[in-house]
């Protein structure tokens, strides 16, 4: 078997998504629908709840410095949720605001149900592990470094 022949066989492109929990999971969701421009989560809430977009854009939107924020990620129904990497991380707080970009319809679901699930699913966690992987090598294939610097830590690399 060939490499791209064994990406293909465990699933290398199916996203994480709302629809790959199961029926019984997916039915403990609370539907949502909010307008453009409205506040999901915030920055450092503890993640209680995986917020799959169903329809619409969401941004993750985090503080440069006290004057101004930048988008730093997008989420939309293809690829994942908001609090799934904090989940599998085991972290206690959502590590950006999650601002709606568009009219969007969300399903939201108990963290706890989804991270059993997931750790009790052995397909879903290489599914997991897959966006993971893929988040960090978009990640460390496209920002540069001074991305995640920060006010005098800028000036000091140039010096």
């Amino acid at each position: 078997m060939e490499l791209s022949e064994a990406w293909e066989v465990f699933g290398k492109n199916a996203p994480f998504t709302f629809y790959s929990l199961p029926a019984q999971l997916q039915q403990k969701g609370q539907y949502m629908e909010l307008d453009a421009n409205q506040v999901v989560v915030h920055q450092g809430e503890f993640p209680e709840y995986i917020y799959f977009v169903l329809d619409g854009a969401i941004a993750g939107v985090r503080e440069q410095d006290k004057e101004s924020e930048y988008n730093y990620f997008r989420l939309e129904a293809n690829n994942g949720g908001i609090g799934v990497l904090e989940l599998l991380a085991g972290e206690k707080h959502y590590m950006a605001t999650m601002v709606s970009l568009t009219k969007v319809r969300l399903a939201k679901v108990p963290a706890v149900s989804v991270y059993i699930e997931i750790m009790s699913d052995f397909s879903m966690l290489r599914q997991c592990t897959t966006v993971l992987a893929k988040s960090l090598y978009k990640r460390f294939g496209s920002e540069n470094t001074l991305h995640d610097l920060r006010g005098l830590d800028r000036v000091r690399y140039y010096l």
